[in-house]
């Protein structure tokens, strides 16, 4: 089984396939409701939930759970990466740091309050 889509559920389609075709120098067709941003081997897709998908008793179920996202992006390097992201107005959550798995990583949070995480293995 291979991952070949990752997708975030929000309110502002186009503004954060905005935000995330910078943060990965990738090209958006924006629009308010589905967005596909090619990132390598996978997909990373935007969506609006549809007034009709509801949980289990049909209410509908409310998009404010970001911590249930984190993205992981490799990158050649986290601390320049880290400094353009900062640049356009990211909330940092964690500098440039070097991991005791052999990684440094770098994470903020995304316009909707999900969670990105920079790493570069070393070598």
């Amino acid at each position: 089984m291979d991952l070949v889509n990752a997708r975030i559920v929000t309110d502002d389609v186009a503004g954060l396939a905005g935000f995330y075709a910078s943060v990965i120098g990738a090209g958006a067709v924006p629009n308010d409701y589905y967005v596909e941003l090619p990132t390598g081997g996978a997909t990373l897709a935007l969506c609006r939930r549809r007034f009709t998908e509801a949980d289990g008793c049909g209410a509908p179920l409310p998009v404010t759970v970001a911590e249930r996202v984190i993205l992981d992006f490799e990158v050649d390097d986290v601390d320049a990466t880290y400094a353009r992201l900062t640049s356009l107005g990211v909330t940092r959550v964690m500098a440039p740091t070097d991991q005791p798995w052999g990684a440094r990583s770098a994470m903020f949070r995304d316009p909707d309050g999900n969670l990105v995480n920079l790493f570069t293995r070393h070598s």
